[in-house]
């Protein structure tokens, strides 16, 4: 029985994580902003102890920093910060790239072909798109 109960906190506190981070990413918390643990646990229906474990979790991830007396507030980054994630986020598709290469059907490269061939007649940016669009198309 202690164990589902520990499950289920483990479940629940991954949730409150998960919706800050969405959150932090999209904006909705601008970075500099406070969070405020006990409203956040209003907004979720939780203890503050959850929403200070989320918190913790997202520091060690670089999304906030907490700071003494003053509590978590939302990570700021400068641009040699980004222009690293995006040198980074560069190495990593290569390496996707080239691990996926030898599995992809010739189907597949037409299928891509395609979709290239229609972005390009809608935007100037048809890399980018697409490379959004195949974070999301099924394998």
């Amino acid at each position: 029985m202690k164990r589902h109960i520990t499950a289920n906190n483990s479940i629940e506190y991954q949730k409150i994580m998960e919706n800050l981070r969405a959150r932090i990413s999209s904006g909705t918390f601008k970075p500099g902003q406070r969070l405020v643990e006990t409203h956040l646990a209003e907004i979720f229906g939780t203890t503050r102890g959850k929403v200070r474990e989320a918190l913790r979790k997202l520091e060690q991830d670089g999304f906030v920093k907490i700071i003494p007396n003053v509590g978590a507030v939302v990570a700021e980054f400068s641009q040699k910060d980004i222009a690293h994630l995006y040198d980074l986020l560069g190495v990593l598709e290569g390496l996707a790239v080239r691990v996926i290469t030898p599995f992809v059907t010739p189907e597949q490269i037409e299928s891509i072909d395609i979709l290239m061939k229609r972005v390009e007649e809608v935007t100037d940016n048809a890399t980018l798109f697409l490379s959004v669009i195949m974070h999301y198309m099924p394998c």
